[in-house]
């Protein structure tokens, strides 16, 4: 996901306040393993890091299975019904990422944490039989919440995994800060996730943004330049990330949760434009996961906007829904 956007960071600016008087804020840096490129107009310069900074390590608290006093790694390491405390915003973020996987018919799962270690994706460099009963050890119903702050496992080996909507949710959280912060017009990219408001004042047009051509090398050439209203938008892809197993198949990193194999979709990369970036993020999963043919029919099923890339007898074609064919012909 991370690597298949060429950002196109062009000056904005705090609606609110004059062009001539507005200065240009940046904050770079690395986090969730990957890097970082905020940019936002205000009345002066002005540091966020600190708040940054504390919303990152707010979530790795919560979210992240490579800190071992995380929440998700508490549960991850617990025994089948041993209670464990969380708060109200995991709560909160459970119901969500639920409801997506309910909504794509399993097709997003954050309950595939086995899967993902058995394959080797995972904080866990060991590898396990990736089919032995595995489907005993994952689904959403699987994780149980109490009526208090509390929730338990069904088996003891579910394991959580959010690592396909972390960089979203957090992209969600920025936006919200910057939102009550009275800013209008701003940018920020984790990890090559998007989230946007407003225009880019200065060429008096919407911030515009690159989809990268699928490629296994270092390549970084644009397939389409975008000009996009306020709005999320991630990527997800196989063609990058991949190991080679011990039986000396390759094994993607998007593992399809109904089949329980890190196969290779016919769809290159899925762009998916929604709202709420960890929407963008969880649902642009799912559709590598569906295939082509079956993703298509969700899409229209749901009106859905997402950009496309996929192989039809071994050529590169393109699915664009209508409002994404429309952000185009506004270049």
């Amino acid at each position: 996901m991370s690597w298949l956007f060429f950002v196109l960071l062009l000056v904005g600016s705090v609606s609110c306040q004059n062009e001539d008087t507005a200065v240009l804020n940046r904050s770079v840096g690395r986090v969730f393993g990957t890097t970082y490129n905020i940019q936002f107009f205000a009345s002066k310069s002005i540091s966020i890091k600190e708040n940054l900074d504390s919303i990152f390590n707010y979530l790795n608290q919560h979210y992240s299975t490579y800190d071992s006093t995380s929440i998700i790694s508490t549960i991850n390491r617990g025994s089948k019904d041993k209670m464990v405390v969380v708060s109200e915003d995991f709560i909160a973020f459970w119901n969500r990422v639920k409801a997506i996987s309910q909504f794509t018919s399993g097709y997003f799962d954050p309950s595939i944490g086995y899967l993902i270690n058995a394959y080797g994706f995972g904080s866990k460099e060991e590898y396990y039989d990736p089919v032995v009963q595995w489907k005993e050890y994952v689904g959403v119903d699987k994780l149980v919440l109490t009526d208090s702050l509390a929730v338990y496992k069904k088996a003891d080996e579910l394991k959580l995994d959010f690592n396909a909507v972390a960089k979203g949710y957090a992209l969600d959280l920025v936006a919200n800060f910057f939102d009550k912060q009275g800013l209008s017009n701003y940018i920020i990219e984790i990890g090559g996730e998007i989230r946007l408001k407003g225009i880019n004042v200065q060429k008096h047009q919407n911030w515009r943004v690159g989809i990268e051509k699928p490629s296994r090398n270092l390549d970084r050439s644009v397939y389409e330049i975008l000009s996009l209203p306020s709005i999320s938008m991630a990527t997800s892809g196989n063609y990058r990330k991949y190991k080679s197993m011990p039986d000396g198949q390759r094994a993607v990193h998007i593992i399809n949760p109904i089949s329980g194999f890190a196969e290779e979709s016919d769809i290159l990369s899925a762009t998916v434009f929604h709202e709420q970036c960890l929407d963008a993020d969880a649902l642009a999963t799912a559709i590598m996961s569906m295939g082509y043919s079956r993703a298509r029919q969700f899409v229209q099923e749901h009106n859905l906007n997402v950009y496309l890339i996929y192989l039809y007898e071994g050529r590169e074609m393109i699915f664009a829904s209508p409002m994404v064919k429309s952000w185009k012909n506004n270049n």
